[in-house]
């Protein structure tokens, strides 16, 4: 099984990290199959192009995790940030948050994603990545807030700036960005479509 803990760091490290596409519906043998065509580090399910079903989401969940692969999910509107704790309860450990465009959705991804004291979320992760019996409260509260990944999608470049390196590297100092720096909770994906 992926070590979250080693994954973020290697995210943060900037390493390539392979990351399976799968569909919610998929069956077991379906999914392994699509596992084992790679070494890959998440299984990744997208909800913002397409249905959502928590339920389909837990089982799905559970299976990544019991096949060695930590589940990743992108929520399906950026308006729905408030509603990350609730997904990862599901069993994530990674959440996208697509299109990304002001300091008031980092706030509350960060604030939805993370126990306190770094966010606000709620304790109750039945199924959460992770959790286990026996597992004190605070305990898998630092765990999370050492392990979880938390990915913001910035898809918007100034125009003309398509592959334009010296763009990119602006995107990544907008003033809604720059009060969370140093920040080692955050992952900013740049979403560069050709």
């Amino acid at each position: 099984m992926t070590d979250p803990g080693t994954l973020k760091q290697r995210i943060h490290a900037r390493e390539e990290i392979k990351v399976a596409f799968a569909k919610l519906d998929m069956s077991e043998t379906e999914l392994a199959d699509r596992l084992a065509q790679d070494s890959y580090d998440l299984v990744h399910i997208d909800a913002q192009h397409t249905p959502l079903c928590e339920e389909e989401l837990v089982r799905f969940c559970r299976m990544a995790v019991a096949l060695g692969v930590p589940p990743q999910v992108r929520i399906r509107h950026t308006r729905e940030a408030y509603l990350i704790g609730r997904y990862l309860d599901f069993g994530l450990l990674s959440v996208v948050v697509p299109q990304v465009e002001s300091e008031a959705t980092v706030d509350e991804a960060i604030e939805a994603f993370y126990y306190p004291p770094v966010g606000k979320r709620s304790w109750w992760p039945q199924f959460g990545y992770g959790h286990g019996p026996g597992i004190e409260r605070r305990e898998y509260a630092d765990w999370w807030n050492a392990n979880g990944i938390l990915v913001l999608q910035l898809e918007s470049l100034p125009e003309g700036a398509w592959g334009d390196e010296a763009s990119v590297a602006q995107c990544h100092e907008r003033p809604f960005l720059r009060r969370h720096r140093p920040v080692e909770h955050l992952l900013f994906l740049l979403a560069v479509f050709v």
